[in-house]
């Protein structure tokens, strides 16, 4: 009997990748056919990851040009802190995305490598971890203590549709991750959801940086970010955005492979959470 060839190399984008460098080195084996812990272990990995990446902006970056620790740099830190995970995400899922077999959003777990499958196990709780990081800072922000009682929770109409777009992507991801099916949904979702990520947030931090911290370097940045953003969204918020989430309406619900690899009623809640998030976002990403 022939001896097994060795395993081919990982793609150049794949071995070079940080985030995947660090879920390789601390946690080879999860993918999304392992257990519900190891799956569990890959995002409080990932949250540890960003949480040191949040902190590392403010001591690094913010506090040593004087930011302050109120709302302003507490705004400017999650801008920084979402262009790190995006920075991060997009090549590795974009990959994920062009090599995948069948390239269908009601696709099975049993359709895709051992190797796809693990990387797509990296990114989907990477993503899950930046939600549970950014909400509980959502939250510790909103947080008005009092002595005398428990405290109250001041949330602006901003923190609450983050937080309950943040609460509906853990839903989806969750949900297609316990199914073993849809999770090319969500990487799709995921993509074109955080592409416009790294510049949008350049655009809010220099805003915001504007009028705290003017300068004509800051006042560049923030002009051609804001340019390039309202491009971007032009093409992916008001074109591809409605398509996409037709597309996946249709594959999910309107195909026999879809119906039977996801339950309607899932499919029927995930294609409304989409195009809740899509109207969702129209009015809060406009520069």
């Amino acid at each position: 009997m022939a001896p097994a060839a060795p395993a081919a190399p990982p793609p150049l984008l794949l071995s070079t990748s940080p985030m995947l460098k660090l879920y390789s080195t601390f946690l080879p084996q999860a993918s999304p056919r392992s257990a519900p812990p190891a799956f569990l272990n890959q995002i409080a990995l990932g949250v540890v990851f960003l949480t040191l990446a949040r902190n590392l902006w403010w001591y690094l970056v913010l506090a040593p040009n004087g930011w302050a620790w109120d709302d302003d740099g507490n705004f400017a830190l999650s801008c920084l802190t979402a262009i790190a995970f995006s920075g991060l995400l997009l090549l590795p899922l974009l990959h994920q995305l062009l090599t995948h077999p069948t390239r269908r959003p009601c696709a099975r777990i049993s359709d895709s490598s051992p190797r796809w499958n693990y990387v797509s196990s990296c990114v989907v709780a990477y993503c899950c971890a930046y939600m549970l990081q950014d909400g509980f800072h959502t939250l510790n922000k909103a947080y008005i203590p009092n002595p005398n009682s428990i405290g109250v929770m001041a949330l602006t109409d901003d923190d609450v549709m983050f937080l309950l777009h943040h609460a509906i992507t853990l839903a989806y991801m969750g949900t297609a991750r316990y199914l073993g099916a849809g999770h090319y949904s969500c990487m799709l979702l995921m993509f074109f959801g955080e592409v416009t990520n790294p510049i949008h947030n350049t655009f809010l931090t220099t805003e915001k940086a504007s009028l705290l911290h003017p300068g004509p370097r800051v006042e560049l940045i923030k002009l051609v970010s804001g340019k390039i953003f309202a491009l971007l969204y032009g093409v992916v918020r008001i074109a591809v955005g409605p398509l996409l989430g037709a597309w996946i309406t249709y594959d999910l619900l309107f195909t026999k492979r879809g119906r039977e690899n996801v339950p309607v009623l899932v499919s029927f809640v995930w294609c409304a959470a989409t195009f809740g998030v899509l109207h969702g976002s129209v009015p809060s990403t406009t520069p």
